[in-house]
């Protein structure tokens, strides 16, 4: 196992950092709201992907903070679940995801 890891997008070195701190920092979100989820869902700062259906939501996030949960649990009134990656997934993610200049 490796402990330095780098990734590649589009022939471009998008992550080049220790492995923890690379899954520390992308992580996967579920959300359920009572209600309609928020309309600003794009808006969440380092968004990778975003599956919406109804009151709940998946999203891949990079920069993860370990105060995000509680702010959306706060603001959205939200059940709020976070998921660890492992590395085919998090590759997979910063890939599909909107161009990322930095994984960091």
């Amino acid at each position: 196992m490796a402990d330095q890891v780098a990734l590649l997008r589009r022939g471009c070195i998008v992550y080049d950092d220790e492995l923890s701190l690379l899954k520390d920092t992308v992580k996967r979100i579920r959300v359920s709201v009572s209600g309609a989820l928020p309309s600003d869902l794009q808006d969440l700062p380092g968004l990778l992907t975003c599956d919406r259906n109804g009151s709940s939501a998946i999203f891949s996030v990079k920069n993860f903070s370990a105060d995000l949960p509680d702010r959306l649990r706060t603001q959205w009134q939200a059940d709020v679940q976070v998921e660890d990656l492992n590395l085919e997934e998090i590759f997979l993610e910063l890939h599909h995801g909107p161009e990322v200049p930095d994984a960091r």
